[in-house]
């Protein structure tokens, strides 16, 4: 039977080519985006103990293995997988925020704030009912969750789900909504129809919600280790089932707009103690950064919240 494969991508093609087909097919692959002895020196701490097999039957059973706060677990992924310039410049084209991540992109400026004066002198600031489709989805974004997950031979297919549903009904799916999420898998050994290659349905981030997939219509992630899957937040997709002795591994990621609660929080599973030692860009990526409006603290510096400075109306 053939399987249907997910488009890769060189790394030397333009991060514009990338999402030119996220957004065709809802999901695309960068093949051998970091050496695979790279991503060899990043999986070598993780470690899948039987402890780790709790709460598994989401990801398949029991013979499969789940690492939670995988970037504390191994600090190495946030400085090599997390900031990676072509993560950043798709995160920036999907994700739309005012302050983007890579040197590449450009600032998108949101509506100007509006004021009005009643006839008697009454001042106050306009809302704006909806913001413009070419203005910003968000202020920045930030990690959403970050887990490492080991499919094992004998773990079963995970039901087909989408991203968008961790916040639904009170962000409803529609696809024609915008994007609030940006998934990735990263190949940490390779990823083959055998051992459970990551499983999507293409296309299926612009169905209703109520359509149901066919098996005929889902392809597989097929990558070698050290490349990157991506895929948006309404697309369907899923654990394959490993039925090799050899196990596969990816290290999961997703990036959410900011006015978004995390999925995993990073506060706790990054704390401020661990998180100092990091880049100031990887610190801003596992949320410690705000806007004007969300997420300030008196007293602390709104790139950099850990550092003393200016952030929020009521410094």
């Amino acid at each position: 039977m053939t399987t249907n494969t997910i488009t890769a991508h060189d790394p030397s093609e333009p991060a514009e080519a990338v999402v030119a087909t996220l957004r065709r097919d809802g999901a695309a692959v960068v093949a051998n985006l970091v050496a695979p002895e790279v991503m060899d020196q990043l999986t070598a701490d993780l470690k899948f103990g039987d402890e780790t097999k709790a709460g598994n039957d989401f990801i398949g059973g029991s013979d499969n293995r789940s690492i939670g706060a995988v970037l504390h677990a191994n600090p190495k992924l946030c400085e090599t997988l997390l900031v990676n310039k072509r993560v950043l410049e798709v995160a920036d084209s999907i994700l739309r925020p005012e302050k983007p991540m890579a040197a590449s992109s450009e600032p998108i400026e949101r509506e100007k704030t509006r004021f009005a004066t009643s006839a008697d002198g009454c001042a106050q600031i306009l809302s704006v009912a909806s913001p413009p489709e070419s203005g910003p989805y968000c202020h920045h974004y930030r990690v959403g969750a970050a887990a490492s997950i080991e499919a094992r031979r004998g773990g079963a297919v995970q039901v087909l789900h989408r991203e968008m549903a961790i916040y639904e009904p009170y962000v409803a799916h529609g696809p024609a909504s915008r994007d609030f999420i940006l998934n990735m898998m990263w190949a940490g050994t390779d990823f083959t129809v055998a051992n459970g290659a990551t499983r999507l349905v293409p296309g299926s981030h612009l169905w209703p919600a109520d359509r149901v997939a066919n098996e005929s219509e889902v392809a597989q992630a097929v990558m070698p280790k050290g490349s990157v899957l991506f895929w948006l937040c309404r697309t369907l997709h899923g654990l394959g089932a490993c039925n090799s002795e050899t196990s596969r591994t990816g290290i999961f990621q997703s990036l959410v707009v900011n006015w978004l609660a995390q999925e995993e929080n990073q506060y706790l599973a990054f704390p401020p103690e661990a998180a100092v030692r990091l880049s100031q860009k990887a610190r801003q990526l596992l949320g410690y950064r705000s806007s004007g409006t969300c997420g300030w603290v008196k007293g602390r510096d709104s790139h950099d919240l850990l550092a003393s400075g200016a952030s929020g109306p009521l410094e």
